[in-house]
């Protein structure tokens, strides 16, 4: 199959078909790829990552793709805008559109937006195409006669297209803007007896020209500032920013604030020397160069600046308690210095604030005592009452390292006391990275919250290394979890101790839905003493109900020399009901322990439940030279299903210890059905019955391949080896079927086989689990007698219930060629 990228300015674009392994292009035109073809004649393709900047989408991304098919993929993108969505417009300044190609418009269809929002200049604005990064990839649009109309919430719709006339990716878009009433002017050549009102007679610091237009009546005013270094505490101890009073930075000296490049940020926000009021050692105050007060609501924003804090107990970047937008800054906190309460952050929302930052850099400092605590990103003291939904767009924070003794870093900390909730809804193609920490006793987190999230969009959680790292780390009492977006990452480092994807923590958390997401985690290798905790999710709290769907779990090795390693890919200690396990994707790694230590390795452990569904998942065992297996059910209550699965066994040592599902001290009510038991060449035991003497769900429409034991009863040491008729497992001839062990509803436990699916490429990477036409018809054509109408994919709908509708067993319906 061929792809044809076109209008991509810089960087690579990747791809994805199925759960195939990525595909990277990194150059404009049509070049071949290898892909796999579902058996309808689909490809199942998604955009993964993209550059900075563009958006980029499939053209036809419903089509039926075959070999000789093109995938078109759109990636003409508007780069930037001068000024940024959001910001302000000077009555005389050009609005500027960046594009990633060339571009071709027409002049009359973007000239009647501007004057059915308002926005129009007395004379009409004038168009002129200029070259940024290609011929004509730039329009500068300058207003005549006396400037643009001031105002707030100006907005102009645009389309574009390319020189080949292809449109925008995003076809149609809306640039929101403020146009200044009431201009002030700072240089590093001014001087604050100057009144500011002209560019010759600038302020030389920004406080005094805040102040000079304090109250700005319309919420439309303006401070400019010219590239240089500005001291924070020239006037009073911080800059203090003023409802309605926007501050834009980065106009180049001596272009008599003309022009500007906010992406350089060459105005810098700094304290050459930290005033003692707030930046004392042991003073508990906010030690920031920008603070922003609850008085602003108004429109008002911070844009193009560099911002430095310095060293000091308690130092931050910005802390703002009110509504600003910030837009192309580089904010950067200093490191801690102190012993009472050393932490340090970039970014700090405290009270009700609720900010909008896009395109920017944020930076905490580095820990420089013990105990010490680096946030990239904090929400703090949420006690108002009021909810908090911060909006970050195109952000990316890091947490400095905290390598002293007992010292935490945090990409983004959420840390509200309650009661309201704080919703991380509004968070987009943003990535947060924990710093490294201590290896013996420290922790880092790519984000942690201790009273609930709502978290969706295209972003990126990632811890460092230390003795403890999580990517999300969520708690609380009496709170829900929502975590679910188009591609949301969550990363860990390398761990000494515990190393969990996500950790939801709390004795009342009452929901947890996961969906589409992926979770990395590191090495774990422990040399000293202690055990090991690996695990991709863990839910291990009571009265949790957990909805997990679309989930991939990559995990690392796990080794241990001194103490006992346990892996899991999902861990859930509920004893709440009607929770689920759907549509993911678990790979386990090798888990190697000393002879002296336990171990186990397990892609599911599933502890207490009642009321249970796991379904739909692909589930890769790992090794472990101790305890390996599939899935893992304990202690369970009544009405357990496991329905479509597709579960490659874990390898253990002893062999007898692995296993693809294994079902301990429970009620035997539960069903198994439909499931590819592919066991590892080495491991006899498909499914094991351990302390249940009889099973009255089902076991029925299940394959078991690879396996001399497709399952034994370990309470009654029976070992059911053979296939009966209509598909019975059985044992000595069949003399002895399954009916000994099952007790009631024998037609529950029919159509099983022992035949070897054929899938595609199970075993070795890349894998692949889909099934070809080798697949026996006997599982890839069974009568639907349970009625799960979606797959692993979500997009491949399998028949309703009874004949002539059959469906595929496993994990992935499979509707092409089978061998009869």
């Amino acid at each position: 199959m061929r792809v044809n990228l076109y209008s991509k300015a810089y960087g690579e674009i990747t791809i994805q078909n199925l759960e195939e392994d990525p595909i990277v292009i990194r150059e404009n035109g049509t070049e071949e790829i290898q892909v796999t073809q579902l058996s309808d004649g689909k490809f199942e393709f998604r955009i993964t990552s993209q550059p900075t900047n563009h958006r980029c989408a499939l053209v036809n991304p419903s089509d039926v793709y075959s070999a000789e098919s093109i995938l078109e993929i759109n990636c003409f993108s508007v780069l930037s805008t001068i000024p940024p969505n959001g910001g302000i417009l000077a009555p005389s300044e050009s609005l500027v559109f960046v594009f990633s190609d060339s571009t071709n418009f027409n002049i009359a269809d973007i000239d009647a937006s501007f004057t059915s929002v308002n926005l129009e200049a007395d004379s009409g604005p004038n168009f002129t195409l200029e070259n940024e990064l290609k011929p004509d990839d730039k329009i500068r649009i300058t207003p005549a006669g006396t400037g643009w109309n001031s105002g707030v919430g100006k907005f102009v719709g645009y389309k574009f297209q390319n020189a080949d006339g292809k449109p925008l990716a995003v076809e149609e878009d809306i640039l929101f803007l403020t146009i200044a009433s009431m201009i002030r002017y700072v240089s590093s050549n001014g001087n604050d007896a100057n009144d500011g009102t002209t560019p010759s007679a600038s302020f030389r610091n920004i406080q005094p020209a805040i102040s000079d237009m304090t109250p700005c009546a319309d919420s439309a005013c303006l401070v400019l500032v010219e590239a240089g270094n500005y001291d924070a505490a020239a006037d009073g101890d911080q800059i203090v920013l003023e409802n309605g009073i926007s501050i834009v930075g980065s106009y180049t000296a001596g272009s008599n604030f003309q022009e500007r490049n906010t992406s350089a940020r060459s105005s810098t926000i700094h304290f050459p020397s930290p005033p003692a009021a707030i930046c004392g050692i042991a003073l508990l105050e906010y030690c920031s160069p920008v603070f922003i007060p609850s008085s602003v609501t108004e429109v008002t924003s911070l844009e193009g600046f560099t911002i430095q804090s310095a060293n000091s107990e308690w130092t931050y970047g910005v802390v703002s308690s009110g509504n600003p937008l910030l837009m192309n800054n580089t904010i950067r906190s200093g490191d801690t210095n102190g012993t009472v309460y050393p932490r340090t952050g970039g970014f700090l929302i405290v009270s009700q604030g609720n900010v909008s930052v896009s395109n920017s850099l944020i930076e905490s400092g580095i820990c420089l005592e013990d105990n010490s605590f680096s946030y990239g990103f904090r929400i703090d003291e949420n006690s108002s009452g009021i909810g908090i939904a911060p909006e970050l767009n195109n952000v990316t924070v890091n947490a400095g390292n905290c390598v002293t003794d007992g010292s935490t870093s945090i990409g983004l900390a959420s840390e509200s006391t309650g009661p309201a909730f704080i919703a991380l809804t509004n968070i987009n193609d943003s990535t947060f990275q924990a710093g490294d920490t201590n290896l013996s006793n420290g922790s880092s987190i790519g984000l942690k919250s201790n009273y609930g999230i709502e978290l969706y969009g295209n972003n990126s959680f990632r811890s460092g290394n230390g003795s403890v790292v999580y990517g999300l780390s969520l708690s609380g009492s009496g709170v829900k979890v929502g975590i679910s977006g188009s591609h949301i990452t969550i990363e860990t480092g390398n761990a000494t101790f515990e190393n969990g994807g996500i950790l939801l923590d709390g004795s009342s958390i009452l929901n947890a839905n996961l969906q589409y997401a992926t979770v990395r985690l590191g090495e774990t290798s422990n040399t000293g003493s202690g055990s090991i905790v690996v695990y991709g999710i863990s839910a291990a709290d009571a009265g949790m109900s957990i909805e997990f769907n679309r989930i991939t779990i990559l995990m690392n090795s796990v080794t241990s020399t001194s103490g006992d390693a346990d892996a899991i890919g999902i861990y859930s200690g509920s004893e709440d009901s009607a929770s689920s396990i759907t549509n993911s994707s678990i790979r386990m790694a090798n888990v190697a322990v000393a002879p002296t230590y336990q171990g186990s390795n397990y892609g599911i452990r599933w502890v207490g439940q009642s009321d249970g569904l796991i379904a739909n998942n692909l589930v890769y065992g790992g090794i472990c030279n101790r305890k390996a297996g599939g899935i893992l059910i304990e202690n369970n209550g009544l009405d357990i299903r496991i329905l479509h699965n597709t579960i490659v066994s874990g390898t253990a040592d002893p062999v007898d210890k692995g296993f693809g599902l294994s079902i301990v001290n429970g009620i035997g009510d539960t069903e198994i059905r439909n499931n590819i038991f592919l066991n590892s060449p080495t491991i006899p035991i498909c499914l094991n019955l351990d302390g249940i003497p009889n099973l009255t769900g089902a076991i029925q429409g299940n394959v078991f391949a690879n396996c001399s034991i497709p399952l034994i009863n370990s309470a009654t040491l029976d070992e059911f080896n053979e296939i009966c008729t209509i598909g019975y497992l059985g044992k000595n001839s069949c003399t002895t079927p399954t009916s000994d062990i099952v007790g009631d509803g024998i037609l529950n436990f029919r159509f099983n086989n022992l035949s070897n699916p054929n899938l595609s490429n199970p075993f070795t990477e890349p894998f692949n689990f889909s099934p070809t036409s080798s697949t026996p018809c006997s599982i890839a054509r069974l009568e639907n007698f349970i009625g799960i109408n979606d797959d692993r994919f979500q997009d491949s709908i399998r028949p309703l219930f009874g004949p002539p509708d059959t469906v595929s067993i496993g994990a992935i319906q499979y509707n092409g060629a089978c061998t009869p």
